[in-house]
C-alpha cells in the first residue's frame, strides 16, 4: 500500500482513539492534513475539522473548494480551464458511529477530495450547469466587481461543487472507484457507502441521491435583485445555519450573510451619483469608450451568422455547450451595450434586433438533442456471433 495513505490511515486511527477518549486531537488532526498534502501534491488542505455532531443532521465527509478574491468571476466569466487548489476538509463524528473503520474513512475523504481537486473536471461540469441553466431561463448574470455580490455568487458554486463531488450524491449503483481500487482501498469504499446509505436520510436510493441545484437558482435569483430580496434572504440563511451541522458550511452562510449586510442601497445610489459625470463621458458618443464599444458591438455582429451555423451543426455535448457559452457571453454584453449606452432609437432597434437573433440561437441550439461522445460507437456482441449457425452457402464461399 502507499506510504502516504497508510501515515493517512495511522492518523485516522489515533483520531479514532482520542475521540472515544474525548481528547481534543488537535495535533492529530495536523498529522492527517499533512498527510493529506503528501497524497495531492501541488495541491493544500487550507483547514482540517472534526466535528463532533450530536443533534444535527449528518453530513458525512465535506470537503469545500477556498477561492482565492476574483476566482469566482474568474469561473463564470473566462474559458480557460480552472483547477481547484486549496481546500478544507470536515469529518462528521457521526460516521465514528455508524461504525467506519480507519481505512473506510480514509477512502471517503480521498474519494471526495480527488473528485474536487484531482482535475478540472469539476468546474467543467459546474460551468456547463450554469451555461444550460441561463439557456433554460433566457437570462444571464451582470457580473458585479464588488467582493460582497462575489460571496452571494460563490455560495450557490460552491454548494453545487459539493454535491457534485461528494460520494453521498453518486447518481449510480456502481460504488466503484478505478484510483481508490489502485490506493487499494476501493473494497473499503464500497463497504463504506454501504453503511452511510443504510444511515444518513435521503440516500437509500440512487433516485434519492441525484443532486438537488435549488441553491444555485436561489442565489442567482438573489443576485439579479438583491435590493428587493435581501432581507428575506438574511432570514432564509440565518434558519439554515441553525439547522446544519457542518462548520464549514456555516461559514460559508456566515460569509453570504455578511455580505448581504454589507450591501448597503443608500451607499450604492451615493455611489452612483458622485460617478455619475464619469459615466456620463465615457458614454459620449464620440469619445473613446464609446467608440471602442462600438467596435466590439460590431465584432458580435459579425460573429452572428458564425454562431448560427455552429448551433445547427452542433451534434456532440461538447460543442453544444461551447456554442451555449459563446453565446450567453455576447448576450450580457449586448444587454449592458443597449441598457447603459447613449443609443438613438435606430441604434437601439438595431443591437436589440441582434440580441433576439442570439437568444433565437440560444433557445434552437438548447432544444438539439445531441449524443455524448463516449456513448458513440459500435457494439458487437461476440457471444451471439459464436452462436450462430452458418449458411451452406457461406461455408462455400
Amino acid at each position: 500500500m502507499n506510504e502516504n495513505i497508510e501515515r493517512l490511515i495511522n492518523a485516522v486511527t489515533n483520531l479514532q482513539l482520542e475521540h472515544n477518549a474525548f481528547n481534543d486531537g488537535f495535533h492529530t488532526l495536523s498529522e492527517i492534513r499533512n498527510a493529506l498534502d503528501a497524497c495531492f501534491p501541488g495541491k493544500t488542505c487550507v483547514d482540517l475539522l472534526f466535528t463532533d455532531n450530536v443533534d444535527k443532521l449528518p453530513f458525512g465527509c465535506m470537503v469545500v473548494p477556498k477561492f482565492e478574491i476574483n476566482e469566482v468571476n474568474e469561473i463564470l466569466i473566462a474559458g480557460s480551464d480552472f483547477e481547484i487548489n486549496n481546500y478544507s476538509v470536515e469529518i462528521d463524528s457521526k460516521l465514528l458511529l455508524y461504525g467506519l473503520t480507519p481505512k473506510e474513512l480514509v477512502s471517503v475523504m480521498i474519494y471526495n477530495i480527488d473528485r474536487l481537486v484531482g482535475d478540472e473536471t469539476p468546474v467543467k461540469r459546474l460551468r456547463e450547469i450554469i451555461d444550460r441553466y441561463f439557456a433554460e431561463h433566457c437570462t444571464h448574470l451582470k457580473i458585479q466587481e464588488s467582493i460582497q455580490y462575489q460571496a452571494i455568487l460563490e455560495y450557490g458554486l460552491v454548494d453545487t461543487l459539493i454535491k457534485l463531488t461528494n460520494c453521498l450524491y453518486i447518481d449510480n449503483d456502481v460504488l466503484t472507484d478505478a484510483k481508490l481500487d489502485e490506493l487499494e482501498l476501493g473494497e473499503d469504499f464500497t463497504m463504506a457507502l454501504n453503511k452511510l446509505f443504510r444511515k444518513i436520510p435521503g440516500c437509500d436510493t440512487v433516485a434519492s441521491r441525484q443532486p438537488n441545484l435549488v441553491i444555485m437558482d436561489w442565489c442567482f435569483r438573489l443576485y439579479k435583485n438583491v435590493n428587493a430580496e435581501r432581507i428575506p434572504a438574511i432570514h432564509q440563511l440565518t434558519r439554515a445555519k441553525e439547522i446544519s451541522g457542518s462548520s464549514l458550511y456555516k461559514a460559508l452562510l456566515d460569509k453570504a450573510v455578511n455580505a448581504l449586510n454589507r450591501i448597503d442601497t443608500d451607499t450604492y445610489i451615493m455611489m452612483e451619483s458622485v460617478m455619475e459625470s464619469y459615466l456620463e463621458e465615457s458614454k459620449r458618443k464620440n469619445g473613446l469608450f464609446a467608440q471602442l464599444k462600438y467596435n466590439g458591438m460590431r465584432a458580435i455582429e459579425d460573429d452572428f451568422y458564425e454562431f448560427m451555423i455552429m448551433a445547427r451543426n452542433a451534434e456532440t455535448e461538447q460543442e453544444v455547450m461551447y456554442a451555449l457559452k459563446q453565446i450567453n457571453a455576447r448576450l450580457s454584453i449586448l444587454d449592458d451595450y443597449i441598457r447603459n449606452a447613449e443609443l438613438t432609437e435606430d441604434e437601439k432597434k438595431r443591437w436589440s434586433e441582434l440580441y433576439s437573433r442570439y437568444s433565437g440561437i440560444r433557445e434552437e441550439i438548447a432544444k438539439k438533442k445531441v449524443y455524448n461522445r463516449r456513448n458513440y460507437g459500435i457494439f458487437v456482441d461476440y457471444n451471439k456471433l459464436d452462436s450462430m449457425e452458418p449458411e451452406d452457402d457461406d461455408i462455400y464461399a
